[in-house]
């Protein structure tokens, strides 16, 4: 099996873990060090506590997706539901649910055609929450 290995001279990408960043912000903040000796003491770039602390870039990273959070997961449990009453749902038949919420809701999705998702919709639906749903 091959190993991602990054490109020389690269942009190098998070290396720590959250509770470092948490740790290096607390030391910012309680005076402890400034913004640079903290990210020399934690191994990380000082900006990054920086934004940490002012609140910026709190999206995760990628595209958004198109239903909030909440909205996902009432759709997990819609399917989950049909699925345990012995009525599985196939594919199809969640666009048609989606497509049925958002036009109740009086919601357009711009990047559905018609307010129905699209297959590549569904994949990132289904990454996200292929855990509790098949």
């Amino acid at each position: 099996m091959r190993t991602y290995k990054r490109k020389p001279c690269s942009r190098k990408y998070k290396d720590y873990d959250e509770e470092t960043l948490e740790k290096a912000l607390e030391s910012y903040v309680s005076g402890q060090n400034t913004l640079k000796e903290a990210g020399e003491q934690y191994g990380m770039p000082y900006v990054t506590i920086y934004r940490k602390f002012k609140g910026l870039h709190s999206k995760p990273h990628g595209g958004q997706t198109a239903l909030t959070p909440n909205e996902e997961k009432a759709i997990v449990k819609g399917v989950s539901v049909a699925a345990e009453w012995g009525f599985p749902f196939e594919r199809g038949e969640t666009f048609e649910m989606v497509k049925s919420y958002l036009d109740q809701k009086g919601s357009k999705i711009r990047n559905f055609s018609n307010n129905t998702p699209g297959e590549g919709w569904f994949h990132g639906f289904m990454k996200r929450h292929g855990d509790t749903i098949t």
